[in-house]
């Protein structure tokens, strides 16, 4: 995609079907486990190409696992017998599956939010020009910075933001221990967290990885994660049920492992 089309998309305050084709060159339809429609993209493990006409609009209604197969949900164990995932996490992790979606009219940053950090199978990986998200990274870059120059906007923002931190930082701890856990055991908690991410990290360096130019991910082909986790499945001390999925999420979003653009 050419840079000016790019920024003129980023640029606008909603994005549509038709923008999503130009921008993915995903049709409607199937597409791994995700089913494009007109009114937006959706989780859909169990669909198959043709279950939607083209055009027509459906609710949310049998996507996502069904409530049986979440119910029959089994663990996860490595070669050597070494559990990698519970039956609660892996319940867990296909309701969160249920809740990939984007719906249409979205912004520019949804968008790529959505391709980037809540394709769950990995099926849209890889679909987002470089351009695009360069692009989008700039505009509200260049937003904030008007934003900036006025005072009481910017105190807003940052209260606004230093509130959000707080409350996504204590969801995820209560989501672990619960809300009555002691102030030294939630600290203990983040430093093996950061333990966690540091074994990650020591070991893509380790397999012969740059961290932050990894080899892009490309749908049904095997990737340097699973490179990584299998290494890692010994370390029980650090890693069981999806601690190893939530460690890389946690690099991702921080930026401290990246892919290289296609």
């Amino acid at each position: 995609m050419e840079k000016e089309r790019s920024t003129e998309l980023a640029c606008r305050q909603s994005l549509d079907i038709s923008d999503w084709l130009e921008i993915t060159d995903i049709p409607i339809g199937m597409c791994g486990n995700y089913l494009i429609g007109m009114d937006g993209v959706r989780f859909h493990p169990n669909g198959k190409k043709g279950d939607e006409e083209h055009g027509k609009k459906e609710d949310s209604k049998g996507h996502g696992w069904s409530e049986e197969q979440i119910r029959e949900a089994l663990p996860r164990y490595s070669d050597s017998l070494v559990l990698l995932e519970s039956k609660a996490d892996a319940q867990q992790r296909m309701m969160v599956d249920n809740t990939s979606l984007l719906l249409f009219p979205c912004t520019p940053r949804q968008l790529v939010e959505f391709v980037l950090k809540r394709d769950v199978s990995g099926d849209l990986h890889g679909s987002l020009p470089g351009s695009f998200i360069a692009a989008v990274h700039e505009f509200e870059s260049s937003q904030r910075s008007c934003l900036s120059e006025s005072g009481d906007l910017h105190r807003e923002l940052e209260h606004c933001t230093a509130v959000h931190e707080a409350v996504k930082a204590k969801q995820e701890i209560n989501k672990e221990f619960g809300a009555g856990s002691a102030p030294i055991k939630k600290n203990r908690w983040v430093q093996k967290w950061r333990h966690q991410e540091q074994a990650v990290i020591d070991k893509l360096h380790e397999l012969g990885h740059a961290p932050k130019a990894l080899t892009p991910f490309r749908s049904g082909h095997k990737w340097v994660k699973s490179d990584v986790r299998a290494a890692l499945a010994d370390r029980t001390d650090l890693f069981s049920g999806g601690a190893f999925d939530k460690a890389w999420d946690r690099l991702r979003a921080s930026g401290e492992i990246e892919e290289q653009d296609r």
